[in-house]
């Protein structure tokens, strides 16, 4: 028998990796007191921490201790235990990895189309809810929290900690993988150790360790880092240990680890003039969108969206915010200190390539808004024609009254003079009822404010089309309202005066966007220095999605009835909330508020120097996020309840997710010609399959591309700089000859010479 027969006859089985958890059927047992693993040499271990010995436990299955030592292949050995599906219908749960003494876990979800994600889960109450709640997690190690031996391996992931675990060996990972960020405690932990480092076959795995080792030097007592392709030629691309010990076996997987670790250098950090990998274009990695995050009803139906447009939920999560923004902007804003107020209106934007069904998403979003608006308007109507009417009295008798003020005799004149002031008085006062509207289209800067002023001051601006950048760009040359971009974001007054129009004054102007771009759009807006120069780029919140074309279902699920009706319903609920005032931040939520606030600080003095006009915004972007939950989810007033820690904590969240997919932006919108002209001469350069190449030849090969050889060099140095090329004199037997020669690390070199 194998370990899956094994779990086969238990109940309650959780957990995977070679690691599980179920009810001991030697005792009535109710919180899963059973732990099943793999052992070194293959046999099945038994432990339950309520007391029961191994045989009584093999007994109530009907097995003996021989059982549990059956010779099992590595196919079996890590079987993958799906537990029911969450609220996501193309994934399913794989495994999960408990964290910080077991009051918050990892949970592993593997979707159909063989990508994964991962989502956090904190104890509360007895009951796993979404997010961290403000933990940090710590090392995940073998030892479940519990000191660490003298020796031990550190790999990127849990899923390698638990392999190792299962083969007894001591283990441990970062809580974010190739993606975490260093904290001083996993020194502290790994302090006087003999650590071992077990890289991923990928650049991101490469560059993990790298950064592993440099901050364990002079801390750990041995510091090694392991190849696998040593051992294992061909592993494929992402490969780890686990597909090592799947592939050849546990204990030979085993022993060849242990043999590369006895027979690797003691890691020093690179210094020799030897070729290092070059730095890739545009790569910066994006993560997905916290839809967990979001108020239920709004995360369950984004989630649904994107899988029945087959879009990325980054790209509904994104423009959901508008959603919450459109209702809320109007009625409340955000309290950060006494001096220092937030409205609630955000600019969203996604940017797509064009066939990424952008109008699907924001159609379908919007869909409920719409409704409402109809609704209204048809209710309102009377009203509003009679508002008209009575205008157009006034002005009637306002006429007549000036025409006997003229004319007659003079007793006449004096009482139409009066009755014409008093008219006029009303007049000015009187006040214009307009059908009511809370999204229109892309639309001039000047028809914005009219539309604007119509409606209270706040409006949101739904396309799937950018052309409102045209408008920006455009226009703005040509002397249109600009500001309206700027002061409606930041909700300071709007004035404008028209010969033969009437002005527009809106005190407090709201202007909230739900915007989806192509990348050239985006691309043009850095090279517009009035928009960089006043900050409107950096008022935008960017999401940078990830392309499905190619991989999308053929006939997805569509949004289930129930989830688009609860969706429905919360929607017009947050519509229809009647209150009005200020949200103010609980202290728990202002001390998130702060700490998150100097880390930022912290950024844009450091990585973010380039990006400082979104950077000095996020924060600011963050609280207006938290509050526009706060009002969606919060029982009674929302100016009478403080935002919570836990609504903070999921805004920093998606502030989080916010960073990245900014910096990936401005990378597009400020690519600089240099930088695109070195990503076509590379384009041409691994075309050749050459291992050096002249400039001549490579000039030949780009004609029409520069004018001259010359033209090439600030490209070339860019080339350079990133790693990708040299220039080496090479001897001919007469005057030396200058080559570029190219990088073996870049993968198309090791491509050409494995075909060669």
């Amino acid at each position: 028998m194998d370990i899956y027969d094994i779990l086969s006859r238990l109940e309650g089985v959780t957990g995977g990796g070679g690691q599980y958890s179920a009810k001991c059927p030697a005792h009535s047992d109710q919180h899963n007191s059973l732990s099943v693993s793999i052992g070194e040499n293959g046999q099945v271990l038994l432990h339950c921490h309520a007391g029961c010995g191994p045989q009584e436990i093999v007994a109530a299955m009907g097995l003996t201790m021989r059982d549990l030592f059956a010779e099992i292949t590595p196919d079996k050995a890590f079987p993958v235990y799906s537990a029911p599906k969450g609220n996501r219908p193309t994934a399913k749960f794989e495994a999960e990895y408990i964290y910080h003494g077991g009051d918050l876990k990892k949970v592993k979800m593997r979707q159909t189309d063989g990508g994964k994600y991962f989502a956090w889960r904190h104890l509360k109450d007895g009951q796993w809810a979404k997010g961290r709640n403000g933990i940090e997690p710590g090392l995940y190690t073998s030892t479940g929290g519990g000191a660490l031996p003298r020796a031990v391996f550190l790999v990127e992931g849990e899923k390698d900690v638990d392999t190792l675990k299962g083969l007894g060996m001591a283990a441990v990972s970062l809580p974010d993988g190739a993606k975490s960020k260093w904290r001083a405690e996993y020194g502290r932990a790994l302090e006087g150790r003999e650590v071992v480092l077990i890289q991923d076959n990928d650049d991101a795995g490469k560059a993990f360790v790298q950064m592993v080792a440099g901050e364990l030097r002079g801390r750990a007592s041995s510091l090694k880092v392991l190849d696998l392709s040593a051992c294992w030629p061909d592993i494929p691309e992402h490969g780890d240990f686990t597909d090592l010990v799947v592939r050849f076996g546990a204990g030979s997987a085993l022993r060849a680890v242990q043999t590369l670790a006895q027979d690797a250098p003691e890691w020093e950090a690179h210094t020799s003039p030897e070729w290092e990998a070059p730095l890739p274009f545009d790569t910066i990695d994006t993560p997905d969108f916290p839809t967990e995050s979001l108020p239920g009803p709004l995360s369950a139906f984004v989630e649904c969206l994107a899988e029945s447009t087959q879009t990325p939920e980054e790209m509904a999560g994104i423009l959901s915010l508008g959603v919450l923004a459109t209702a809320f902007q109007s009625k409340y804003e955000v309290e950060i200190t006494p001096d220092w107020r937030e409205p609630l209106c955000l600019y969203s934007v996604a940017v797509a390539p064009p066939g990424e069904r952008k109008s699907a998403v924001i159609s379908a979003l919007a869909r409920p808004v719409y409704e409402y608006e109809a609704e209204r308007r048809e209710f309102e109507a009377a009203e509003i024609a009679q508002n008209q009417t009575e205008r157009a009295l006034l002005e009637k008798a306002l006429q007549a009254a000036q025409t006997r003020a003229t004319k007659g005799k003079k007793a006449d004149q004096e009482a139409g003079r009066e009755e014409a002031l008093a008219l006029s008085a009303e007049l000015a006062q009187f006040q214009d009822k307009h059908p009511f509207r809370l999204l229109v289209d892309d639309t001039t800067p000047e028809k914005l404010v009219d539309l604007m002023d119509m409606q209270g001051g706040s409006i949101t601006v739904a396309s799937a089309e950018g052309g409102v950048f045209d408008s920006m760009a455009g226009r703005y040359d040509k002397g249109a309202n600009f500001d309206v971009y700027l002061k409606g974001h930041a909700g300071d007054p709007i004035t404008v005066d028209r010969i033969g129009r009437k002005p527009n004054h809106i005190k407090a102007p709201r202007l909230t966007m739900m915007l989806t771009i192509q990348p050239e759009v985006l691309s043009g807006l850095m090279g517009n220095a009035t928009m960089r120069g006043r900050g409107l780029c950096g008022r935008f919140l960017y999401v940078m999605c990830k392309s499905k074309v190619g991989r999308r279902a053929i006939s997805p699920a569509s949004v289930p009835d129930a989830v688009r009706a609860e969706y429905r319903q919360f929607v017009r609920r947050i519509l229809g909330n009647p209150g009005s005032g200020i949200i103010r931040l609980s202290p728990e939520a202002d001390h998130i508020r702060q700490e998150y606030a100097a880390y930022i600080e912290q950024r844009l003095g450091d990585e973010w120097e380039h990006m400082r006009d979104w950077g000095g915004k996020l924060v600011g972007a963050m609280v207006r996020i938290a509050a526009l939950m706060h009002a969606a989810t919060v029982q009674g007033d929302p100016a009478e309840t403080p935002v919570s820690p836990e609504i903070m904590y999921a805004a920093v969240g998606i502030a989080e997710f916010l960073g990245p997919h900014a910096e990936a932006a401005y990378q597009v919108m400020g690519a600089e010609q240099d930088y695109e002209d070195a990503k076509y001469l590379w384009h041409r350069i691994e075309g050749t399959g050459q291992d050096e190449i002249s400039k001549r030849d490579l000039f030949n090969l780009c004609k029409g591309k520069f004018g001259r050889v010359e033209a090439m060099e600030p490209a070339l140095q860019s080339l350079t700089e990133m790693g990708y090329i040299r220039e080496n004199e090479v001897k001919t037997g007469g005057r030396p000859s200058k080559k570029l020669v190219v990088n073996p690390l870049s993968k198309s070199s090791r491509r050409s010479k494995r075909a060669s």
